[in-house]
């Protein structure tokens, strides 16, 4: 009855499926039935799941800001039922690292390198060059540093966490690239666990569904 689609960009969907034949006149009732419990499971599951990550963003010390940025979409989204409703959960932000929130998100679901830096963690956007030499790991703050000999420059964000800016030049003047985000240090901090919840939120969908199905023949 659901499947669990897992992509990029911090996307996890969930659809259910169920082809139906051109109904006669005493199925319509049966199908409305089915369209309501299918759609209002989705619901559920994906709300359910949005407030599970978010819980587990405010659990790792990342802050409810972070938290915030954890949203959610469940198709159709005009109001209407369906009887093939598909469901998701994403950072907002887009591509990972174009964006902080997401950026950060992304780096602690995925356990990806994260650089200490005095009582925070640094985290690379996509913006930071890989170092090929060692498993392509993204270049520390020093490392930056010295591969373009410039200083990194400190800014905050719309987030309320800090960034590392570089100039950079594009054509004939230069622009300031967001190359890490500064997060708190926490320690005993725990890293994110989006696609565990998720599977664990997906597996309920079918009895969400059972449960919302209401039919009198």
């Amino acid at each position: 009855m659901g499947n669990a689609l897992f992509g990029g960009g911090g996307l996890m969907a969930l659809r259910t499926s169920l082809t139906a034949s051109k109904p006669r006149a005493h199925e319509k009732a049966l199908i409305a039935a089915m369209e309501k419990a299918h759609t209002l499971g989705m619901r559920e599951t994906i709300a359910a799941a949005q407030q599970e990550m978010r819980d587990d963003v405010e659990a790792a010390g990342l802050g409810y800001k972070l938290a915030g940025a954890v949203r959610k979409e469940v198709y159709p989204n005009n109001g209407t039922l369906s009887l093939d409703p598909a469901g998701m959960v994403f950072a907002e932000g887009g591509k990972p690292g174009s964006r902080s929130a997401a950026a950060i998100l992304g780096h602690y679901e995925r356990g990806n390198p994260i650089t200490p830096l005095g009582g925070a963690l640094a985290v690379p956007t996509d913006k930071v060059p890989l170092e090929s030499r060692f498993g392509r790991r993204p270049l520390t703050p020093a490392e930056v540093e010295a591969r373009f000999g410039r200083k990194l420059q400190r800014a905050r964000l719309k987030t309320g966490n800090i960034g590392l800016f570089m100039r950079m030049r594009k054509g004939k003047g230069t622009v300031s690239v967001l190359m890490f985000v500064l997060v708190k240090n926490v320690p005993g901090r725990k890293a994110l666990d989006f696609g565990g919840i998720f599977r664990r939120q997906g597996a309920r969908l079918g009895e969400r569904v059972a449960a919302h199905f209401e039919y009198r023949g």
